[in-house]
C-alpha cells in the first residue's frame, strides 16, 4: 500500500516522517500484522522506491501523492479497525505483493543507485531533474500493482469502519492544520529547515554555511500557503466516502479508487497546481545550490551512503522465476 505524507507542498520535509519510520520499523521492529516469515521479505518492500528519492529528490517526489501515508498496510490499522478475515487477507494480499516487489523492482533500484554512484558530482539541476523523473517512474509501477489491493480491502470495509476510518482521517487533518497551516509563520518556517536539514544530513553530513544559507531562503521563500494543500487533502477525504458508495458496483468502486490512490492530481484544484509547480522548482533550485557547494568530505559521504543503499538492494532481491506472476489477489 502507499505511504506517502499527507506534506503540503510548502512543507516538504514532513514527506519524509513515514517513510523513515517505515524504514526503522523495517529493520528493529516486526510489523504487527505480517507473520514472522515475512519480515525479510517486509524489509525489502519498506525500502520502496519513495526512498530512492531521498538520494536527492525525496522532498520534491514525496509531495507528489501527499494524500496517502495512512494506507501503508501496517499502518492503515491506525486507522481502521480490521477483522479477523480481513487480517488474513491483508497478509496474503501482502505477501504476494511483497514477493512481486522483491523479484521484479528491488534490482532496478539497485541499479538505479549504482548509476547514481558512478555520475560525476555535483549533480546539475538538469541531473536532478531526470533523476526525479526516474522516481516517479518506480513509484508508479509501484502503485499501478498496489492499488487492486487497497480496493480490495476497502470493499470489504462496514459501514462501522467507514466512519471510524472517515472519523481518524478528520481527525488527522485537524492536527495537520494546526501544525502547518494555522501556526505561526515563524514556527511553520522552523518546522521546515529542521525537518529538510535532517534528511539532508543523512545523505550528505553536516551543512556547510553557504548550504545552511540555502536551505533558510528556501524556507522563507516558500512562504506561508498551507491553505491550499488543506482544501486539496479535505478534498481527496470527501472524494474517497463517496467512493464508498460505489460499492454495489464493484468495477465503479475498483475504478474510482485506482483514481483516488494511482492518479490523485485529478483532483488537484487550479490553484494548488501552480501552489506545487512552483514549491517544486524552488525546491529543485535549493537542492542544486547545496550540490553545488558540497565539500569533498560530503561528497564521499553521499556515495557511500548510494553503494551502501544499492548493495542492500542488492542482497535483498529475489532470483527471478520463470512462472507466471501470481495475480489472485487483484481481483475481488
Amino acid at each position: 500500500m502507499p505511504w506517502i505524507s499527507p506534506s503540503l507542498t510548502v512543507y516538504l520535509p514532513l514527506a519524509t516522517e513515514p517513510v523513515l519510520y517505515i524504514l526503522r520499523m523495517s529493520i528493529h521492529k516486526r510489523p504487527r500484522l505480517l507473520s514472522p516469515n515475512l519480515l525479510t521479505q517486509w524489509r525489502s518492500f519498506s525500502l520502496c522506491p519513495v526512498v530512492l528519492a531521498f538520494t536527492l529528490v525525496a522532498c520534491t517526489f514525496s509531495f507528489t501523492y501527499r494524500q496517502l501515508d495512512w494506507l501503508v498496510p501496517w499502518h492503515l490499522g491506525d486507522y481502521i479497525s480490521f477483522n479477523s478475515a480481513q487480517r488474513s487477507e491483508l497478509e496474503q494480499r501482502l505477501e504476494e505483493r511483497l514477493e512481486w516487489h522483491c523479484r521484479t523492482q528491488l534490482g532496478a533500484y539497485a541499479g538505479w543507485f549504482r548509476e547514481m554512484h558512478a555520475e560525476p558530482l555535483p549533480f546539475t539541476r538538469e541531473r536532478l531533474e531526470q533523476h526525479y523523473q526516474q522516481s516517479l517512474e518506480f513509484w508508479r509501477e509501484l502503485m499501478e500493482n498496489l492499488t487492486p489491493d487497497i480496493a480490495a480491502l476497502l470493499f470489504t470495509a462496514s459501514d462501522a469502519q467507514v466512519e471510524e476510518l472517515m472519523s481518524n482521517l478528520e481527525q488527522r487533518n485537524r492536527e495537520l492544520e494546526k501544525q502547518y497551516v494555522t501556526a505561526s509563520r515563524k514556527r511553520i518556517r522552523q518546522r521546515r529547515i529542521d525537518r529538510m536539514e535532517e534528511m539532508l544530513r543523512r545523505w550528505i553530513g553536516p551543512l556547510n554555511a553557504p548550504q545552511q544559507q540555502a536551505l533558510e531562503r528556501w524556507a522563507e521563500d516558500l512562504g506561508p500557503g498551507g491553505e491550499d494543500w488543506m482544501a486539496s487533502r479535505d478534498r481527496w477525504q470527501r472524494a474517497l466516502d463517496e467512493a464508498f458508495t460505489l460499492r454495489n458496483n464493484p468495477e465503479q468502486f475498483r475504478a474510482r479508487i485506482h483514481m483516488l490512490f494511482a492518479d490523485p492530481r485529478q483532483l488537484w484544484p487550479e490553484s494548488y497546481r501552480k501552489a506545487y509547480a512552483s514549491m517544486r522548482e524552488r525546491t529543485m533550485e535549493m537542492l542544486a545550490q547545496i550540490t553545488a557547494v558540497e565539500t569533498p568530505a560530503q561528497e564521499r559521504h553521499f556515495r557511500r551512503q548510494l553503494l551502501a543503499w544499492a548493495e542492500d538492494f542488492e542482497q535483498l532481491a529475489c532470483p527471478a522465476k520463470s512462472m507466471k506472476e501470481n495475480t489472485a489477489g487483484n481481483h475481488f
